[in-house]
């Protein structure tokens, strides 16, 4: 649908006579969901031919209602930069057995331990440059209440961070690294404990984290070496692309 309609459009624009002033190039890419090499090989492509973009425009966010406190007119998000992903498992092996003689502490009950510590100590928050850029613009739109908070977060910073660890959704995950726990795998049988077990999280990577720290936090948050980590997939967050300029 994305290439069909900026296709359909540059077709119109040449049918009207209409030239740019700069070179315009399409690069569609379609190995997104599955981490393809698309974009990777596109780059390549312009790097080979010696061509150094002034702009690059993705196909960006959409204008959204009712996802920033106290603003309720659509609001059109333009993104400058993208968080980083990482995908980690986490294992816990033991000596199985049977399940009518449980040992202490079935490898189910560690990664349950993991997963409450993690969901319990979320990542710090973070006032990023594109956090704060969009929360000066749409907070002059807002409620008294959230405007206070907005224009004085230096003041306020801890208030804002309650909001966000109770809400979640859009508001949380701008301010700070989010965990999603999406995938667990125990025993094939109700009766057996079992030998190896292991669930997946995947990371949402603020801007001010990497994959190495993140891995290195939630490290230190379980506490416990019997639950090994394992890095899937991942990838750092984006730079920061500018504002103040042309």
């Amino acid at each position: 649908v994305t290439f069909n309609g900026v296709l359909t459009a540059a077709d119109k624009l040449i049918g009207e006579g209409y030239t740019p002033a700069q070179d315009i190039y399409f690069a569609f890419s379609g190995g997104e969901e599955v981490n393809g090499l698309g974009a990777v090989h596109i780059v390549d492509w312009f790097e080979a031919n010696h061509i150094t973009p002034a702009l690059v425009v993705d196909e960006g966010g959409a204008v959204v209602e009712d996802v920033f406190p106290g603003v309720k007119q659509p609001c059109g998000l333009i993104g400058i930069a993208e968080k980083g992903m990482l995908n980690v498992e986490y294992k816990v092996k033991s000596g199985g057995g049977h399940a009518s003689a449980p040992k202490p502490h079935s490898p189910l009950v560690a990664l349950s331990e993991a997963c409450t510590k993690i969901e319990s100590h979320p990542f710090k928050a973070h006032v990023t440059k594109p956090v704060a850029e969009m929360f000066d613009t749409l907070g002059r739109y807002s409620n008294v209440t959230y405007r206070m908070i907005f224009a004085n977060l230096w003041l306020f910073g801890g208030v804002l961070d309650s909001i966000c660890r109770k809400s979640g959704g859009e508001l949380n995950a701008l301010m700070r690294t989010t965990v999603a726990f999406t995938q667990m795998q125990g025993s094939k049988a109700s009766n057996v404990i079992p030998p190896s077990a292991s669930m997946v999280s995947n990371m949402r990577l603020n801007p001010a984290d990497t994959m190495e720290s993140a891995m290195e936090y939630i490290r230190g948050v379980i506490g416990n070496d019997a639950v090994k980590l394992r890095c899937v997939e991942g990838m750092n967050p984006s730079p920061i692309s500018e504002t103040d300029c042309p």
